[in-house]
């Protein structure tokens, strides 16, 4: 038995081993870029085009398939590597947004320098943040304390058992969607929102690039769609209504897309996505509130929106270039013992 998992892991990786290192690793950063890029269009004053927020459900697809991936060889440390890969920008910008609360708290919506919720942001632990909900100080951040807490559970899961990683996270986050959906205790509504389902979309993806087993992708619509019927949730949810467009955008491309050639400039910011998604809000408030950019007439708010996108891309790649992605190549050469990024 073990020997047939290991011909089944090792013709697994063989089938994905030049996905990450051919161009299929630029589409996946193209498609980084393009979740970045909705969720900046949806901060935009003069644009708020809400259908624009699939960019957090693309993202939580992408992280799904590609913590299966980057497990598929090896998962020593992984959960320190993801805390690496996510810790030190968030922490940079959250305690940036903290002090300009304390000196400029004009320029921020309903962030205050309350420690308590420093604390509770810097650790990733859900609050309602002055009554308007699941947010961080750093406003975008609710989306990480998810991509946290599905770190934990598949680190747990691959601990528990590595074969089966995968089902593991897909029936707990299931249990937890059936359990807590509709709770009102609000970390219960947290983790219980069906939208952690996503990750699931993401190892579907993986599946589907990879051995394509029927049986497994029945276990992931199974796990999917039925608390649609045991839940009360209704196709209208994000988990549905986008999420699973997106999954079906992210496989057309990763097919179709695999011979294309994506410009170099779209490969970059999409590995500057990350600083992209954190920063973006910041910069537009600032331009909106500060310099007051979307206030000269239509015509002039529409040239002042292409060029605060720009700056929003700019400025994230400087953060990526001169700071993320130094600091975490540091960390890892001296924490890992790699020097890979």
């Amino acid at each position: 038995m073990r020997f047939r998992y290991e011909r089944l892991l090792k013709k697994t990786f063989s089938q994905l081993s030049g996905f990450m290192d051919s161009s299929r690793n630029q589409i996946i950063e193209a498609l980084r870029f393009l979740a970045a890029a909705a969720i900046v269009v949806v901060h935009l004053p003069t644009m708020g085009w809400a259908y624009a927020s699939f960019g957090v459900d693309m993202f939580f697809i992408i992280s799904g398939f590609v913590m299966m991936l980057s497990t598929t060889k090896t998962h020593d440390k992984f959960f320190f590597k993801r805390m690496i890969r996510i810790v030190p920008i968030y922490w940079l910008l959250t305690m940036f947004i903290f002090s300009v609360a304390i000196i400029m708290p004009e320029v921020l919506n309903n962030t205050s320098g309350d420690m308590a919720d420093l604390a509770k942001s810097l650790f990733f632990i859900p609050f309602d943040k002055n009554g308007v909900g699941h947010y961080p100080i750093l406003f975008v951040g609710w989306t990480l304390n998810y991509e946290m807490f599905f770190y934990a559970v598949f680190a747990l899961a691959l601990f528990l058992n590595f074969k089966n990683r995968d089902l593991i996270v897909a029936i707990a986050f299931f249990g937890l969607v059936f359990l807590f959906h509709g709770n009102e205790r609000f970390l219960f509504q947290v983790y219980g929102d069906p939208i952690i389902l996503e990750f699931i979309l993401g190892f579907a993806l993986f599946e589907v690039l990879g051995q394509r087993r029927l049986s497994r992708l029945l276990v992931y619509a199974l796990l999917y769609f039925s608390p649609l019927i045991l839940a009360d949730i209704t196709l209208s949810h994000r988990a549905y209504k986008l999420g699973f467009p997106c999954l079906i955008i992210a496989a057309l491309a990763l097919h179709y897309l695999k011979n294309v050639r994506i410009p170099k400039l779209i490969v970059m910011l999409g590995g500057a996505s990350y600083a992209l998604y954190l920063s973006h809000v910041y910069v537009i408030q600032f331009c909106d509130k500060v310099l007051h950019v979307f206030q000269f007439g239509q015509m002039a708010s529409v040239i002042m929106t292409m060029i605060v996108f720009a700056l929003t891309c700019v400025i994230a790649v400087v953060i990526y270039r001169f700071f993320e992605r130094p600091v975490n190549q540091w960390l890892r050469a001296r924490l890992i013992f790699t020097d890979k990024p």
